[in-house]
């Protein structure tokens, strides 16, 4: 049966911090391939800071959490998403 109150419950509690590598709707299917996984670097993403990336047509913020410096035009993978960031990695030194 359908609780309305704890949908609002989860939407509001603090999983919403918590990295989750494994994607569903809207984003992207768990059968996703490495293409549909990918994104281009709009604005630069630094260690410890946010950037920007074009993600399945359109724009998110992105990060790495790792010690890289992304630069535009890089491809990235997308990893996870934390609230509305998505987590991402390089996949290779190609360009768009």
């Amino acid at each position: 049966m359908f609780n309305p109150l704890k949908t609002l419950e989860s939407l509001f509690s603090s999983s919403d911090t918590q990295t989750v590598p494994n994607f569903s709707a809207p984003l992207f299917g768990v059968n996703a391939t490495d293409k549909e996984r990918q994104a281009l670097v709009d604005q630069p993403i630094q260690p410890g800071a946010p950037g920007r990336v074009k993600f399945q047509g359109s724009w998110w913020p992105a990060r790495c959490e790792k010690n890289l410096r992304l630069m535009q035009g890089e491809i990235v993978r997308v990893v996870g998403v934390r609230n509305i960031t998505l987590l991402v990695e390089p996949v290779s030194s190609l360009q768009f």
